[in-house]
């Protein structure tokens, strides 16, 4: 990083606390970078580590989910409450997944010893995201109960995506046995 310019180094992490909150869903990131471009060249200089820069991307990723669920047409929005009400977690829409994706993400980050994002942060960022279905309490824990299922759900995917590479790759027998 020597060379670089304050901006520069900030703007270098914080693309990467962004491709690590949004692993492997490059679409949303290049949407996030097309949508927020203005705010992402003020708050590069701003960042001066990577705490800063994890922080900055996770409130950067809420907006632009909570800026996706305010496009949503009525009939998508209605789809995403009959969901969450009959606590549907497979074929879920992909605000949803995305949702969940990040909220992963952040809690890996919350694991590590040296932490870049603050102790909940997982739990902020999807009580905002609850925050936008209902004011109402009783129902907004309802909300956070499903986002957090979602959460272990799509944590749950992923560890079957590893599996089935791995035995793809031949690191892991197949079937069964490997477990």
């Amino acid at each position: 990083m020597f060379g670089l310019s304050k901006r520069e180094r900030g703007a270098k992490a914080l693309n990467s606390a962004l491709r690590y909150l949004l692993i492997g869903r490059r679409d949303d990131r290049e949407a996030l970078l097309a949508a927020k471009a203005g705010e992402i060249d003020g708050i590069t200089r701003e960042i001066s580590g990577e705490t800063d820069a994890y922080a900055a991307a996770v409130t950067l990723v809420k907006d632009f989910v909570i800026d996706k669920l305010e496009h949503l047409s009525v009939d998508e929005r209605v789809d995403l409450l009959e969901g969450i009400v009959q606590k549907r977690l497979t074929a879920q829409p992909e605000i949803m997944v995305l949702i969940a994706h990040v909220a992963y993400c952040i809690a890996i980050l919350e694991d590590d010893a040296k932490s870049p994002v603050p102790k909940g942060a997982t739990e902020k960022f999807l009580t905002t995201i609850a925050a936008w279905f209902t004011d109402e309490d009783r129902l907004q824990a309802r909300v956070l109960r499903y986002l957090y299922q979602s959460t272990e759900n799509h944590h749950a995917y992923l560890q079957e995506i590893k599996r089935q590479n791995e035995e793809r790759l031949g690191y892991r027998p197949k079937g069964n046995a490997a477990q």
